[in-house]
């Protein structure tokens, strides 16, 4: 039987063998492996305004800069480009 990926990693799928005849356990996976980073990157999001945002992706479709580096320097880098 293949194994199931879900976002929901509490939810363990049902075994098809009986209880008695299950070997092992299945393991927990989720398609969020680092959930610290995962949850700093939703804090992230939450904290930034949508406009800024925006701006930021704007720039960086642009530019081809990284992200980071526009975050940190926004007016800068639209008035060079």
């Amino acid at each position: 039987m293949a194994e199931l990926l879900s976002l929901f990693p509490e939810d363990k799928p049902e075994s098809d063998l009986p209880v008695e005849q299950a070997t092992s356990a299945p393991q927990e996976q989720s398609l969020f492996p680092d959930e610290v980073k995962f949850n700093q990157s939703v804090q992230q999001g939450v904290a930034t305004p949508p406009d800024k945002a925006a701006r930021v992706l704007k720039m960086q479709y642009k530019t081809g800069l990284p992200v980071g580096l526009i975050e940190r320097n926004l007016d800068q880098v639209e008035e060079d480009a």
